[in-house]
């Protein structure tokens, strides 16, 4: 599913996220209601999830991206 939806859930990363960032808000909330926490999946992670999971760490803290390695390029663009 991950695979299939990464484009979509990568979009609301490509462009200026203006106030409220609702899109990046919204992915957190499903990210930390699915996948948060559960290292099984960690490394089957499309690139593009795991570049916004780095980013949106990087841009406001927490653990989102905690199960990560840092290798990860979170200051590449996400294109698909």
């Amino acid at each position: 599913m991950l695979y299939a939806l990464s484009s979509f859930f990568a979009s609301v990363f490509i462009h200026t996220i203006r106030p409220p960032a609702l899109g990046p808000d919204a992915f957190e909330v499903f990210w930390r209601a699915t996948y948060h926490g559960l290292d099984q999946f960690c490394k089957s992670y499309p690139e593009s999830i795991k570049i916004c999971l780095k980013g949106f760490a990087e841009a406001c803290g927490g653990s989102l991206a905690a199960q990560l390695s840092p290798d990860t390029e979170s200051q590449r663009t996400v294109s698909n």
